[in-house]
């Protein structure tokens, strides 16, 4: 793979989008769907967690910092004889495809997020395909070459740059006058091609997907739709937070297809839930009060991989309502002995944006017949709120374990 040149890099967009990325281990690159990747930092092969936490600290580096390829081959040779780690394929090629391949879609997501301001996009709305213009274009991308559309065009949404591994096009974004006299100079076109599509079997999870001819396996998506959300009229988005469903579950494998109980079991506790609070500050300190400070990381380790949680009083205070902190003293039990961690990845029927949330789900036994049920849901790391319901039925939060499990209580 080709050294990539990221002369602008690093600029704060790049960076936010980087450090937004939840570290996730993965056997194989296609362990994740396409737009799963928009939220996770993923190598293929690198399973441990130490492991992969240090190569993502190395190519933030990249991001952040602009150090160079060289930099990073010298700090992956010590990352490597650290762990031990056999990856595939030589030492030039494997830090090229990491390095390169995630400064490429950090610049390209980063450009997306400038290019889609409300300002910058009333002054110029077109975006235009571009190439590098050498003899390592793939043929289709060449013909992509000086394609002129609107930036709403559904064309982008499977044609946005990078389109494969090693693929360096770019977009440009115009004014209707930039337009004109761009027509005047060269041959461009302003019609979305249709160069057809065709199939592709995913190695891991054995489902097909139809892919535009031109665009890499596991490339056909929207990288800057899938990091920000594509822009939407105020009015648009009122009419659609006012609807039902709004975000699509992208992996929909649940407890049946990993042999897990239907019912889930119920743990004893002395546990009595606590006093209502009377407002936001109160609700933070009873947070504070039973994590035993302002913020608390919660690890769950599964074979050579480690999950973390963070919970964060002034983050999840914000979120819950008085009617629920009663419930918060249940909180240390709950997170540090949970019965099952689900990794849901989710897409925004609106505007496209991919979320990586983690779902925490713990049952208590409250005496009587019943139980307690409770779901703890995270956002990239961070708790952003929970759900606690008694129930006599114990399959009622059966539709909340869903996505791919990622611990479980042995």
């Amino acid at each position: 793979m080709a050294n990539v040149q990221y002369k602008n890099l690093p600029f704060q967009e790049a960076i936010d989008y980087f450090k937004q990325k939840i570290i996730l281990p993965s056997e194989t690159w296609h362990d994740f769907q396409s737009e799963m990747h928009a939220r996770a930092f993923t190598v293929a092969g690198a399973v441990k967690t130490d492991l992969l936490a240090d190569l993502y600290k190395e190519v933030l580096k990249g991001v952040k910092d602009g150090v160079s390829i060289q930099e990073f081959r010298k700090n992956f040779d010590s990352i490597v004889k650290k762990y031990g780690w056999n990856y595939n394929g030589n030492r030039n090629w494997r830090t090229g495809v990491i390095f390169n391949t995630n400064m490429t879609v950090a610049y390209a997501v980063g450009r997306y997020k400038q290019m889609t301001d409300p300002d910058v996009l009333a002054a110029f709305p077109y975006w235009r395909y571009r190439t590098m213009d050498d003899n390592r274009v793939r043929p289709q991308h060449r013909a992509w070459n000086n394609i002129v559309l609107r930036y709403d065009d559904p064309w982008w949404d499977g044609h946005y740059p990078p389109r494969d591994f090693g693929c360096r096009c770019e977009v440009q974004n115009l004014s209707g006058k930039d337009v004109e006299r761009l027509k005047a100079k060269e041959a461009v076109q302003t019609t979305a091609p249709d160069d057809g599509t065709y199939n592709w079997r995913n190695p891991t999870t054995g489902a097909i997907e139809e892919i535009p001819n031109g665009v890499g396996p596991g490339w056909n998506y929207n990288l800057g739709e899938s990091a920000w959300g594509k822009p939407m009229a105020e009015s648009a988005m009122s009419e659609w937070q006012a609807g039902a469903n709004n975000w699509e579950r992208l992996i929909t494998d649940n407890y049946e297809d990993y042999g897990r109980p239907e019912t889930i079991p119920l743990s004893a506790t002395d546990t009595t839930p606590g006093i209502i609070a009377a407002n936001k500050a109160e609700i933070k300190q009873i947070i504070e009060k039973v994590i035993g400070g302002q913020e608390k990381t919660y690890f769950y380790p599964a074979g050579d991989f480690t999950y973390s949680m963070v919970v964060n009083a002034e983050v999840l205070g914000e979120h819950l309502s008085a009617d629920r902190s009663p419930f918060l003293v249940y909180l240390p039990e709950a997170l540090e002995n949970p019965y099952e961690i689900w990794l849901s990845a989710e897409k925004n029927t609106a505007t496209g944006k991919v979320a990586l949330r983690q779902r925490i789900i713990k049952g208590f036994d409250i005496g009587k017949g019943k139980g307690m049920l409770i779901v703890f849901q995270t956002l990239d790391g961070y708790m952003e709120a929970w759900t606690s319901i008694y129930m006599s039925d114990l399959k009622y939060l059966n539709n909340q374990r869903q996505g791919k499990l990622i611990w479980q209580e042995s």
